[in-house]
């Protein structure tokens, strides 16, 4: 099938009396069961068949998912030709691309989409095998299960893999991915010579976000890539984040600069990357913090500045 077919998928899976799945379930069909089950909610019955002995009968609303037959789907087609995991298909018909739900769940996909393609998650995202990342990644884990709970069943496998691992790690996903949507909507971030800056609350979600949104913005504008962030924070207060990690933030100018016109209350981690008047540990009211934010950004830039 193509990824234009689709909707008629989710259509099909939606009035599914039954939905047929192999036994001796591997990572892919297991986070297809987990995604159907626990997060779209689907209404049919799953069942678990013998590769060699499947029984589909699409006039009674029946369909197979991650099998060969001709009442069932094992992924779509990209336009390079290669196929989808049934992970990504049935994600792609539920979730709208651009969408929270779709952003969270993306590295998700990645991963089994990986796994299903070359046998490692690593191998297909990084270009070779990581047997560190693999051994804790979510194959790994999904043996585990098997292995534990191997007597009970794929049923079984597959529900408490999906309770215990997935539905956490997508919960935590999500927050994340909303949080960031916060930042994207609410927060001012531009770029200032040397100096990412955001104006506005992060949630502590999204820490380290507009970091990330102030590199990709300087890249978009031909920019060089700021070595500083900068913070002004309702919520939390003031502060600066090295993004360079050759650079310190403690130079003795700066600390003047501070002294002179930043008031009470600024901390310089003795490492070298923080220097901040409130922080999400020690929140500090911005109003009394006398530093304006321009004069900080022009003394970075003078102090760091090519």
């Amino acid at each position: 099938m193509k990824k234009t077919d689709l909707p008629k998928l989710k259509k099909r899976i939606d009035e599914a009396t039954k939905i047929v799945f192999h036994k001796n379930s591997h990572l892919d069909d297991a986070a297809a069961q987990w995604f159907l089950r626990d997060i779209v909610k689907v209404s049919g019955n799953f069942e678990f068949q013998p590769n060699n002995k499947l029984k589909i009968d699409a006039s009674k609303n029946e369909i197979g998912l991650d099998v060969i037959h001709p009442e069932a789907v094992k992924g779509y087609q990209s336009e390079d030709g290669t196929y989808s995991s049934v992970f990504r298909c049935v994600v792609d018909a539920y979730f709208e691309d651009g969408s929270s739900k779709r952003n969270a769940i993306e590295s998700m996909v990645l991963w089994v989409d990986g796994d299903d393609s070359t046998g490692s998650a690593t191998k297909a995202i990084l270009g070779e095998r990581h047997d560190l990342l693999e051994n804790v990644g979510l194959t790994n884990m999904f043996a585990a299960y098997k292995a534990r709970f191997f007597e009970m069943g794929d049923e079984v496998i597959n529900d408490e893999y999906g309770k215990q691992i997935l539905t956490p790690l997508f919960d935590h996903l999500l927050n994340t991915e909303l949080a960031r949507d916060i930042v994207r909507n609410e927060c001012e971030i531009y770029v200032d010579g040397t100096v990412g800056v955001c104006v506005g609350h992060v949630p502590a979600a999204a820490l380290g976000f507009p970091q990330k949104e102030a590199i990709a913005l300087a890249k978009s504008a031909n920019m060089t890539k700021p070595s500083i962030f900068l913070y002004r924070d309702p919520k939390i207060g003031m502060g600066m984040i090295r993004i360079d990690d050759n650079l310190r933030l403690d130079d003795t100018k700066l600390k003047d600069f501070i002294s002179e016109h930043g008031g009470d209350g600024w901390f310089f981690h003795p490492s070298g990357f923080l220097t901040a008047c409130g922080s999400m540990t020690v929140p500090c009211d911005l109003e009394k913090i006398p530093l304006k934010l321009e004069a900080l950004v022009n003394t970075l830039n003078d102090i760091y500045g090519e």
